[in-house]
């Protein structure tokens, strides 16, 4: 019985190591320097994460910070976008759209 219980255990270990590699995403695309019109600056990354997109925005210089999410298969899809407080509800557009929405709602 001792047995079977180490193997169940060893079992259970190598599944959820298969479950928290697949979890890990894969970045797409970051800049940690765009610069604004103000003259300050804000970071963003795109990252894939199993079937979602991932937009991150944020400043140090600003109020600036969202995010946003895409769980389609075009990365050119309907993104739910969270910035400042608020909700955007679903937005269609690319990454560069979801960025510039994020900004104005922090503006």
């Amino acid at each position: 019985m001792k047995r079977a219980t180490k193997v169940y255990s060893v079992a259970v270990l190598l599944a959820g190591s298969c479950f928290m590699a697949s979890a890990h995403a894969e970045r797409l695309w970051e800049d940690m320097a765009i610069r604004l019109s103000s003259g300050n600056y804000m970071w963003a990354t795109l990252d894939r994460n199993s079937d979602c997109y991932d937009i991150s925005v944020g400043s140090n210089d600003t109020n600036i910070s969202g995010i946003g999410s895409n769980c389609s298969r075009e990365i050119d899809g309907y993104w739910s976008i969270r910035a400042c407080g608020g909700h955007a509800g679903s937005y269609r557009g690319g990454p560069s759209e979801v960025i510039n929405k994020i900004v104005s709602m922090c503006n």
